[in-house]
């Protein structure tokens, strides 16, 4: 069974995400959804079949596991417009943005989710 994962924010931590898990097997393209402001620099993920798009709310709605890549500046904003599409019965919130701790990532979403911190 393969989950599908999204990864809000398409920046270079992001991506190399989303590269490391296809090109280790452990995710096809097609289970993956990937978001960023300018899509532009997505284009490769896209044409390997990844879901690209500027939509954090579709992100959240398609993922089981969500990856936040974003920058520690954006974590509150881009949390507080998604707290009510957090599904507690459905996803896994992983974080890999820098200086902002899991505590902080559950106070903004407001709900018994489990959220992990993992440092790449």
């Amino acid at each position: 069974m393969s989950r599908k994962i999204s990864i809000i924010g398409g920046g270079n931590l992001g991506t190399a995400i989303a590269e490391g898990l296809i090109n280790s097997g452990f995710s096809s393209p097609k289970d993956l959804f990937i978001t960023k402001r300018n899509t532009k620099t997505l284009q490769a993920l896209k044409d390997q079949g990844a879901t690209v798009s500027d939509n954090n709310e579709e992100a959240l709605q398609f993922g089981q596991v969500i990856i936040l890549a974003v920058k520690p500046f954006q974590i509150a904003a881009v949390l507080n417009s998604l707290s009510h599409l957090f599904d507690e019965n459905k996803q896994v919130v992983v974080s890999v943005v820098s200086a902002v701790t899991v505590d902080e990532i559950a106070k903004s979403i407001g709900k018994d989710i489990a959220i992990v911190r993992a440092m790449p």
